[in-house]
């Protein structure tokens, strides 16, 4: 059993729950462990999951996608039965109304109704259905850190405006480039119309990029 299909047979072991409470589930939906459009590896505001209505697809059917970060079973399955009534209501609900209503039928009553997920019924409900299927198949992946090591260092290009020779006094004036610009050729401030002073003059020209 693939991720796809876990997911797929847990909405349909859901079903039941969600027609008895008058909140059913579309007859078709497609279900995959994919990165949600925005926010897929943000930090506190990290989306789980995205629910597409059938405006956006060509079978107008609904499909919802759960993240890949997720590893744990019964999370997941709580995160499915949120996206789950996003995909029982008109488009446009949103977070509110109808949507907050049928949270609260499903059970779906831990944490703002944007982050909604299983109370404890909901939850023990969840647990003997996981309890029928194998172990999520997924291992979860580990994003690296976004942060990325800056390769060329910006250097600084500065007028004094020392009113040194015939150049006019003024306010020091700044510009940054990086050394490959720079090399190219000094800027002349637009002041004083004195050529430009950057950080790799002091360095004598040797100080590498980092």
């Amino acid at each position: 059993m693939n991720r796809e299909e876990w997911l797929s047979t847990l909405i349909e072991k859901l079903r039941p729950l969600y027609e008895a409470v008058g909140v059913p589930i579309p007859e078709k939906i497609r279900v995959s462990c994919g990165f949600p459009s925005r926010n897929a590896l943000g930090g506190k505001s990290r989306r789980m999951a995205e629910c597409w209505m059938i405006e956006s697809t060509e079978d107008a059917i609904n499909q919802i996608f759960v993240t890949p970060l997720i590893s744990e079973g019964a999370k997941v399955a709580g995160i499915l039965a949120h996206e789950l009534v996003h995909s029982a209501l008109p488009t446009g609900t949103g977070h509110k109304g109808a949507f907050i209503k049928s949270c609260k039928k499903i059970g779906l009553t831990d944490g703002s109704p944007k982050t909604a997920m299983p109370g404890p019924e909901l939850q023990e409900t969840l647990d003997k259905l996981l309890a029928e299927l194998p172990p999520y198949p997924n291992g979860a992946i580990t994003p690296k850190s976004a942060d990325k090591k800056q390769t060329t260092r910006l250097l600084k290009l500065e007028c004094i405006g020392d009113g040194e020779g015939s150049a006019e006094l003024h306010e020091p004036y700044i510009l940054r480039g990086s050394k490959k610009v720079i090399d190219r050729g000094l800027p002349i401030c637009p002041i004083c119309e004195q050529t430009m002073k950057s950080d790799a003059d002091e360095d004598n020209g040797e100080k590498e990029d980092k």
